[in-house]
């Protein structure tokens, strides 16, 4: 676990490692759950698995895919790197083909997905297999030390690769609220920040938004060493409270992913207790750190 800190009239905070970052959460959350991908490979983690559950996690993502699409996926390639390693090619459309392949670490599985055109299938074979060879097992609250990617259960050592997304969601008890951190290296900064695409709503909605919202805060902030905005507001009716911090995509998307930090609660918050809502806010925004 990581190091902790502790917020006035506030549980303390555990620290966890999403991708490049740190972010500090309650020791009281509860729901906590990583999505991650990397070199654009979507990686989906199931905890306890075995080879069967496996198996049954790639039909099922397999099908999915297919109602979705509404073609009739077609295994056509299916190989056995290891006892614990596996890789399938499926057709997924005309010239569309989805490879998928799992490994097992201990009783961690991992799912692997990409979707690629013909072409381009040996090489997302190439690059499936060598992460499958370079994942290391993680304590789900341990920050590593050493360069790298961390991903549910999971480390990827090394630097940038391209393709990283990563996010973390996770349930308070106290406040009631939901709280997400995400990072995308390939965003493309569609719509503007928080601010811009608050002040660009059309005219109707905009009235409509600025007649049943009190603003609590909003303007620049530096999180993370990123510059971004931050827009926090209150549900006059309701009392329900919703704060966002995000950072757009920069010249380096190496350092500079685009970043997302939100907490909505889901229950009427007084104004006697907003403060102390505040403070918890500012703590987690305060601990995003870059390793």
């Amino acid at each position: 676990m990581g190091t902790s800190s502790t917020t006035a009239n506030i549980a303390p905070l555990k620290t966890v490692c999403v991708g490049r970052y740190t972010i500090d959460i309650p020791h009281s959350a509860t729901n906590v759950r990583l999505t991650q991908s990397f070199k654009g490979i979507n990686i989906d983690v199931f905890y306890p698995a075995n080879r069967q559950r496996l198996h049954d996690e790639t039909i099922h993502k397999v099908a999915s895919a297919a109602e979705v699409t509404d073609f009739q996926p077609k295994r056509i390639d299916s190989q056995a790197g290891s006892t614990t390693d596996s890789v399938q090619v499926w057709q997924s459309g005309a010239d569309l083909y989805s490879v998928h392949g799992t490994t097992l670490k201990q009783d961690a599985g991992f799912l692997f997905s990409i979707e690629v055109m013909g072409e381009s299938v040996q090489g997302a074979k190439v690059a499936m297999s060598q992460l499958m060879q370079t994942i290391r097992l993680r304590d789900p609250f341990a920050v590593p030390t050493e360069q790298g990617f961390c991903i549910e259960r999971g480390f990827i050592p090394g630097g940038y690769a391209g393709g990283e997304t990563a996010s973390i969601s996770a349930d308070l008890t106290a406040p009631d609220a939901s709280l997400m951190m995400s990072t995308n290296t390939e965003a493309k900064n569609t719509g503007g920040n928080v601010i811009v695409r608050m002040s660009s709503l059309p005219l109707p909605l905009a009235n409509l938004v600025s007649s049943d919202t009190e603003i609590l805060r909003r303007g620049g902030k530096i999180v993370a060493g990123r510059d971004g905005d931050e827009y926090d507001y209150a549900v006059k009716q309701s009392k329900e409270v919703s704060l966002e911090w995000s950072a757009l995509t920069g010249n380096d998307h190496a350092t500079e992913p685009t970043m997302k930090i939100s907490m909505d609660t889901r229950s009427a918050v007084s104004e006697s207790a907003r403060p102390a809502l505040m403070t918890l806010w500012d703590d987690v925004l305060k601990s995003v750190k870059r390793r």
